[in-house]
This record gives C-alpha cells, sequence and structure tokens, in this order.
C-alpha cells in the first residue's frame, strides 16, 4: 500500500511520520523529530522570529527529500501552539506551501487534543508493552506551546482540554534559569494549579503520556545512547522516578545536562519546566505511574482519515 505521512510542526519539535495503513491502524515507516524552537521567545514578543523559521524551514527541506525517497505524495501537514498564537503565523504558512506545496492546517486546541488522544489510543492495538485499555484512559501530551489533557475510551472522549501551557512558554514566561530553585518552583506550581485547574483530580484510570518530555525521561531512565522506539514505547514512567530525574538534572548546568545518554539534542533548557508539569499532573490525577506512548497527534490524523494531497 503506498505509503502516507503527517509533519506536526509544533513550538519546540518539528515530527515527521511516514506509515502505512495496516488494517485500521498504522505500520510506521519512518518517525522523526527535530528541534525548530519555532515558538522561541513567542510569549514575549507574540511573534514567530526569522531565525525560528528558517530553522523550521531546514528541517521542511530534509523532510521533503526524505518524503521524495519514499515517494510519499499524500501528505498532512499542520501546526500547534505556535502557529495559533504567532501574529506573523500566516507569513510563515504561506512560505511553507510556497517552497514545498503544503498547505498547513492550524489545529484548534480542540483538534490538537482530539488527534491526540486517538493517536494514543492506538498504541494498545500497536505495541502489546502498552496497557491494553478496556474501559477508559487519560492521554497527556507536554508540548512546547501547550499541553493536552484527554479522558475517554476508544469510542467516547468525556474531558478534553488543550492548555496553553508547555515546555517553552513555561521556560519564557519564568525566565527559567538554568536550576530552578524552591521559590520559582513554588510559583510555577501555583500558574500550574490555576490552569489546569479543569482538569479532573484523583482517577482510577490508566494514564498515558506522549511528546518529546515523555520519550526523553523514558530514554534517561533507560539510559540510552540511542534513540530505540521498542524499548521507549509502553515505558512506565513512575512517580517516584519522574521526582528522581528532576531533582538530578536540577543539580546540573544546561552544559552538564546535554552530556547525558538519552537527553535529546534541543531539550536540555526546556526539560526542568516540562517535567514541572508532568509532577503537578501526576499530583493532579493522583497517579503513581504514567506510561509512554511514542504515539501522538500525527497518529491520530492519519488514522482518521485526514490526510491532504
Amino acid at each position: 500500500m503506498t505509503p502516507i505521512a503527517a509533519i506536526d510542526i509544533g513550538t519546540n519539535s518539528i515530527l515527521l511520520l511516514i506509515a502505512r495503513k495496516q488494517g485500521t491502524g498504522l505500520e510506521a515507516i519512518t518517525d522523526l523529530a527535530r528541534t525548530a524552537r519555532l515558538g522561541e521567545d513567542l510569549a514575549q514578543t507574540g511573534v514567530l522570529k526569522d531565525e525560528a523559521m528558517e530553522r523550521a524551514i531546514a528541517i521542511l527541506q530534509d523532510y521533503a527529500s526524505i518524503l521524495a525517497t519514499h515517494n510519499v505524495t499524500e501528505i498532512t501537514c499542520f501546526g500547534t501552539a505556535a502557529l495559533r498564537r504567532a501574529g506573523n503565523a500566516r507569513e510563515f504558512c504561506d512560505r511553507v506551501q510556497q517552497t514545498f506545496g503544503w498547505p498547513i492546517r492550524v489545529l484548534s486546541g480542540q483538534e490538537e487534543a482530539l488527534y491526540t488522544f486517538k493517536g494514543v489510543m492506538s498504541s494498545a492495538q500497536a505495541n502489546p508493552a502498552s496497557p491494553q485499555v478496556d474501559d477508559s484512559a487519560i492521554a497527556i501530551d507536554i508540548g512546547g506551546g501547550s499541553t493536552e489533557v484527554i479522558a475517554g475510551s476508544a469510542d467516547t472522549i468525556t474531558f478534553e482540554q488543550s492548555i496553553p501551557v508547555g515546555a517553552v512558554v513555561l521556560k519564557d514566561q519564568f525566565a527559567i534559569p538554568g536550576q530552578i530553585d524552591a521559590a520559582l518552583q513554588q510559583a510555577i506550581a501555583t500558574h500550574l494549579q490555576s490552569q489546569f485547574a479543569d482538569v479532573p483530580q484523583g482517577t482510577n484510570t490508566t494514564v498515558l503520556v506522549t511528546g518529546g518530555t515523555a520519550t526523553t525521561l523514558a530514554a534517561l531512565e533507560l539510559k540510552l545512547t540511542t534513540y530505540d522506539v521498542k524499548r521507549i514505547d509502553g515505558h512506565p514512567l513512575t512517580q517516584n522516578c519522574i521526582e528522581a530525574v528532576f531533582r538530578q538534572l536540577n543539580g546540573m548546568t544546561k552544559k552538564e545536562r546535554t552530556k547525558i545518554p538519552g537527553m535529546e539534542a534541543g531539550r536540555a533548557d526546556i526539560i526542568l519546566p516540562a517535567l514541572l508539569i508532568l509532577r503537578f499532573l501526576c499530583d493532579r490525577l493522583k497517579t503513581q505511574t504514567m506510561t509512554v506512548t511514542v504515539r501522538g497527534a500525527r497518529y491520530g490524523i492519519l488514522l482518521m482519515g485526514e490526510v491532504a494531497a
């Protein structure tokens, strides 16, 4: 079957998924993530920086070559929080379409949450290591510009929210330095409490977490020197692990963090605020363990047939 593709242009990373339909599921052929930091300083300026757009275009140029190698002609290209917020998002979208021929669909927060949930819920079918969700689950995606929290079953979503708080946004908003002292941690916790006030408290439900924060945390715990999707997908993250990794990384400089086995390139300066969000959600949901899945919105959008030529 001819492969199809999805490109997810996020606030921190740009993701490429090339896959084949396999029954009601997807077989991944290529699944890549590269750091563009498109939303750099967006919280302060309200616009995308020229340098950030150039980084994104360079990554998309590489992706175009990969797509050509695989003879992919059906591509859906979508943007999330950074392109929802930036005053010059249209300029960037027009440039991408003129350069590559890909119209960018800017997802609403609700759409992003829906596609994320559909992608996450497909994990059980694709990977036996993932929890087999019989009744319901909660999906979390901590991105650079927003965090999606969705609850429901395979057929019904009971709660969905895209909160405009992500690792890059939090870092910029609080001008987070190399380490986060107790006073700043408390200020951030108070902010998160207000932003996530509508998220249900205390559930007895399977919690699945996707996105670069989760996969990096799994890679750090596994001490991976190279990214191994088979080991990361389905990996359990305990609340104790999240707390221990935060304490370890918070005692290091950014340069020291970049050298740790498993640290994704471009994530050393935003991993601490991301872990604070994850730690907060563990407490909010009163869960001791979350399960990592590599499947997010790019999987969901292809599973739902949202492909544009």
